[in-house]
């Protein structure tokens, strides 16, 4: 995350030119924040699947081994 953050600033004319200096300050700060959250091991990263169901039934399989096969 830290080297996302670096790449960042590294771009930050690019990135002020195209979404603006609030959204760059925004994005560099919440960044800034998940990296020091996972380095101090505060922060955690998760990834949900929801599916909306069709007539009672959702067809996903209840692993995610599926897409390694």
């Amino acid at each position: 995350m830290r080297h996302w953050v670096l790449r960042l600033e590294d771009q930050r004319e690019d990135v002020i030119q195209l979404v603006g200096e609030s959204v760059y300050r925004i994005w560099r700060l919440y960044m800034s924040f998940c990296a020091l959250g996972l380095k101090s091991g505060q922060t955690n990263i998760n990834q949900h699947l929801v599916a909306k169901p069709v007539i009672g039934r959702v067809n996903l399989p209840m692993s995610r081994a599926y897409p390694y096969k």
